[in-house]
């Protein structure tokens, strides 16, 4: 099986404007849609990251009953964040899906997923 170190995602993926994370992640997303069966016409992605988009990063328009992740069992949409979690500020993903195109999709009862690469530390933190 493929394992990923998430740290190594995070120190590579947090660069000014995030166009390479949402390559990576389209090219992942395009992946599962075949491993799901769900066919080409189904998928749409864009990596331009300088232009309005609705809130939405990629859609895909058909479910699979085939899918093993349960990521795309149902039609989604994706939203993908290359910024450190705390440089985030609260209500940004929220406004990211009250956005109009991503609006339309959930109330075509599309899902919603949002995938965030975040920084973290090679070590556990300790809770005192």
């Amino acid at each position: 099986m493929l394992r990923i170190d998430p740290i190594e995602l995070a120190n590579y993926f947090q660069r000014p404007g995030g166009t390479d994370w949402v390559d990576f992640m389209n090219n992942v997303l395009w992946a599962a849609c075949w491993q799901a069966g769900v066919p080409e016409s189904a998928v749409v992605t864009c990596l331009r990251t300088d232009i309005p988009d609705g809130g939405v990063d990629a859609q895909v328009s058909l479910g699979s009953g085939r899918d093993v992740t349960g990521y795309l069992k149902e039609p989604s949409i994706w939203q993908f964040k290359a910024a450190r979690e705390a440089n985030l500020k609260p209500g940004e993903l929220v406004a990211e899906v009250n956005k109009p195109y991503a609006r339309q999709r959930i109330l075509a009862s599309d899902c919603v997923q949002a995938l965030l690469v975040r920084a973290a530390s090679a070590r556990p933190s300790r809770r005192t």
